[in-house]
């Protein structure tokens, strides 16, 4: 159940789940050139004193805020809570669509990452990257080493699967935008079904809601055009990226990687790799669930929340 309600003029919604009540904030934060970088901040509506930092989250490569929702309200849960979960959409992503993506690339969105933390007081918080986003995270690193505390990778590793990355363009060259919702559910499980037997109805109803938005009743694109034209760009000739010295940065946090059980962009031999190069990284494994995991689902929330409060 939700709420809406303005409040120095950014929406507020108020969600009730189980006990507790929720705010979900829409903000807007400048950016460096400028630009209007959209989030969402989810904080208990009594405002309790917390335990526990902030908690920083950023989507897939071309992902946004809307996709933490289902797992910001299962966070909150149980005490200790993080006095805010910050949900962001990058520029060119969800309500940052508007925001100049001319020259976007991981170091544009490193500056970006920067600049939110800087002015939403965000020091020594707690990060969770998913997917690609972890190269926006270790870059900002290197200019904020101190920026956080813990961190969370769902998913996400200095490396991924080459061939699993042109399987993944590929499909994204050819996908042809749904003209209903029921052909955008149709379309992710048909895209993603084998990866995901976890998921139910529900699940991919939601997935669906995040990956398009509705306009007059249809689906339409979250994500700008150009920013899905430069991201399916690949040349797969030349090196994919590989950040093996950079997230040595991340060396003195406790650090908790979350693999898809089925995904083939995170094979386990990468995770191996990743272990064996950080002295204090766990990894648990997301049943059922392939690139990337939907952390609100099974036992996740309750995982996160132990290693955050540890």
């Amino acid at each position: 159940m939700s709420v809406s309600k303005t409040e120095n003029a950014e929406t507020v919604r108020t969600f009730t789940h189980g006990d507790v009540s929720i705010d979900r904030e829409s903000l807007l934060t400048s950016a460096q050139d400028g630009s209007r970088i959209a989030s969402l901040r989810y904080r208990l509506s009594s405002r309790p004193v917390s335990a526990l930092p902030a908690l920083v989250c950023l989507s897939n490569e071309l992902g946004c805020a809307e996709d933490m929702h289902r797992f910001a309200l299962a966070l909150y849960e149980h005490p200790p809570y993080p006095s805010a979960l910050h949900a962001i959409s990058l520029r060119g992503r969800g309500a940052s669509q508007d925001a100049k993506i001319s020259g976007t690339s991981v170091t544009n969105d490193a500056d970006d990452l920067v600049a939110y933390c800087d002015a939403r007081n965000l020091h020594h918080a707690d990060f969770l990257v998913t997917g690609r986003s972890i190269y926006v995270l270790l870059l900002a690193l290197i200019k904020r080493p101190g920026m956080a505390r813990r961190v969370i990778l769902n998913d996400a590793a200095p490396e991924f699967d080459a061939v699993a990355i042109a399987r993944e363009t590929a499909l994204n060259h050819r996908e042809t935008p749904p003209s209903n919702w029921d052909d955008a559910i149709a379309l992710l499980k048909k895209r993603k079904g084998e990866q995901f037997p976890a998921f139910g109805e529900k699940d991919w109803e939601h997935a669906a809601s995040v990956r398009w938005t509705d306009k007059d009743g249809k689906p339409a694109p979250t994500i700008d055009k150009r920013l899905v034209r430069l991201s399916n760009a690949s040349d797969f000739d030349a090196p994919q990226p590989r950040l093996w010295r950079e997230f040595k940065l991340l060396n003195t946090m406790p650090t908790l990687l979350i693999r898809g059980e089925h995904s083939a962009l995170l094979t386990p031999e990468l995770a191996e790799r990743m272990q064996a190069s950080h002295p204090n990284l766990s990894i648990e494994i997301a049943q059922g669930q392939g690139h990337t995991p939907a952390l609100h689902l099974a036992n996740l929330p309750q995982i996160i929340h132990r290693f955050l409060a540890e």
